[in-house]
C-alpha cells in the first residue's frame, strides 16, 4: 500500500510542477497578444506578465496560509481549479 501512494505522490508532483510552468509560457504568446490588443507594444504586454508573477507569488502566499487552515489536499484541488478555469476565461480573450 504505501508504494502504491509513493506512486501517487509522485505522479502528483510532477503535475503539480508542470501546472507551475504554465506562467513561463508567456513567451510564445507574448508577441501575437501584443499585436492583437495593444497595437504592437510589446511592453504593454510584458506589464502584465509582470502583474501574472507578482499574482503569482501572492497567491503563494494565501496558498501557504491555508494549506495550514485546510489542509495540503484541498488547497491543491483549489489552485488547480482556478487556474483551470482562469486559463479557460483568458482564451476567450
Amino acid at each position: 500500500m504505501k508504494a502504491k501512494q509513493g506512486v501517487l505522490a509522485v505522479i502528483a508532483s510532477v503535475a503539480i510542477q508542470l501546472t507551475l510552468g504554465i506562467i513561463y509560457i508567456w513567451s510564445v504568446f507574448q508577441t501575437g497578444i501584443a499585436n492583437a490588443i495593444f497595437g504592437g507594444n510589446n511592453a504593454h504586454a510584458a506589464m502584465v506578465f509582470s502583474i501574472v508573477l507578482g499574482l503569482f507569488g501572492v497567491g503563494g502566499l494565501i496558498g501557504g496560509k491555508l494549506v495550514v487552515k485546510i489542509g495540503l489536499r484541498k488547497v491543491v484541488l483549489l489552485g488547480g481549479t482556478t487556474l483551470g478555469i482562469g486559463t479557460f476565461i483568458a482564451s476567450w480573450v
